[in-house]
């Protein structure tokens, strides 16, 4: 009912208003106006009202220069965010979850989203949360708020768990308005996802088939390899031929190897796709389908484990000394120590898709779904780590 607060509160004749509540005044009204502009449809309303926002903080800090919430709001909207921090946080209490932190934590999100830094925004939108949370506090804004920075940096399970408890929440206490920002965050709908999940599952299962039919035919492959090594030892008049057949079956596993890394990893990347449209669905509160579509919400993690697992057994069945010949690279302080020698960790893994002739980062990146920077990082480090940098890098040519 902002309408009628701000009819009542516009009728009032500050002149009229003792000393002793005109500061109370004044900050009603800048609530007022700033909840106003955060819901004004068009942008000439939202400067009218931020303009009395600001011209009521004016007479508050006027009035109350002490007044530390609304001068750390004029500083942080004025671009002195480093003051507002400085401010805040003096006056944070030692209590993890004192009611009165709830607001500090929220203008520190504040002056961090001016300086730029998502790290700390999601760090105190997460402590006012929870100050939230151990309050009883159903009309909130920072678990919504720390569901969406977790959705855009890809954290989609959190994102929506924290979303469905913000929604239940202000449904509970009948947060109208609170509702209407959150349907507005999650507003894309798809409106043939019927047909996109019947098609998205045919597809799956048509990767499934094909990763399946790739296996068969690589440990075909190798068993073949097998043999033929059994035929170079009994035929040593023949080591030569033998020797140019085994090449070419080498160069053959290693191009089909290739492909069948392509194509899994395109089928990971569906997946993930997959549970993104998932997340959509739940987010708009259509719960019937998200409640069948949850039991596969692991489908990812563990396709990803599966086929990573698989990658290191085939990798390491055609390059069985792969680790000890690229430890012998490198200077014997720096070298990799396994526990398991039937599979490997991250590092290794990205040289071992090197091996096998992925040669951009991004394309390694992809495949072991990390950052291009992190792969340039390991590629780096290990050089840097190596005894002849030339022969390092001709281990992998």
């Amino acid at each position: 009912m902002y309408k009628e607060a701000g009819d009542i509160f516009n009728a009032i004749n500050p002149d009229s208003i003792p000393a002793t509540v005109k500061r109370d005044y004044y900050i009603l009204g800048v609530q007022l106006y700033r909840n106003l502009q955060s819901l004004a449809a068009e942008e000439q309303l939202r400067r009218d009202y931020s303009q009395r926002k600001r011209s009521l903080r004016d007479s508050v800090l006027k009035i109350a220069p002490g007044e530390k919430f609304i001068l750390a709001n004029e500083l942080i909207e004025s671009g002195r965010p480093d003051e507002a921090i400085a401010l805040v946080s003096g006056e944070i209490k030692g209590q993890d979850y004192e009611p009165s932190n709830g607001a500090l934590y929220h203008l520190l999100v504040q002056a961090w989203a001016a300086k730029g830094d998502e790290d700390k925004q999601i760090e105190y939108l997460a402590k006012a949360a929870s100050v939230d949370m151990e309050n009883g506090v159903r009309e909130y804004l920072a678990l919504p708020q720390l569901a969406l920075m977790l959705y855009e940096r890809g954290d989609l399970k959190r994102a929506y768990r924290y979303m469905q408890r913000s929604i239940e929440d202000a449904r509970a206490c009948k947060a109208k308005v609170r509702i209407f920002d959150m349907s507005e965050a999650v507003s894309v709908i798809s409106d043939a996802y019927s047909a996109q999940q019947r098609q998205e599952r045919r597809l799956l299962m048509w990767l499934l088939g094909v990763m399946v039919l790739l296996l068969i035919a690589t440990a075909v492959l190798f068993y073949y390899a097998l043999q033929r090594n059994k035929l170079l030892v009994r035929a040593r008049a023949e080591l030569e031929e033998s020797n140019v057949k085994l090449v070419a079956a080498a160069n053959i596993k290693e191009k089909y190897f290739h492909r069948f890394m392509r194509l899994s990893r395109e089928y990971l990347k569906t997946l993930d796709s997959y549970r993104t449209r998932l997340f959509k669905i739940g987010a708009q509160r259509n719960f019937d389908m998200l409640f069948e579509a949850i039991k596969a919400a692991d489908v990812v993690e563990e396709t990803s484990e599966t086929f990573f697992q698989s990658f290191d057994t085939a990798f390491l069945e055609l390059y069985p000394n792969f680790i000890e010949e690229f430890n012998s690279l490198l200077r014997p302080e720096e070298r990799i120590i396994e526990s398991d020698r039937d599979s490997l960790n991250t590092d290794l893994r990205i040289f071992a898709l090197m091996k096998l002739g992925f040669t951009e980062s991004a394309e390694i990146s992809r495949f072991l779904h990390c950052s291009q920077s992190t792969v340039y990082n390991y590629r780096a480090r290990y050089r840097s780590k190596a005894k002849d940098k030339e022969r390092f890098d001709a281990y992998f040519a």
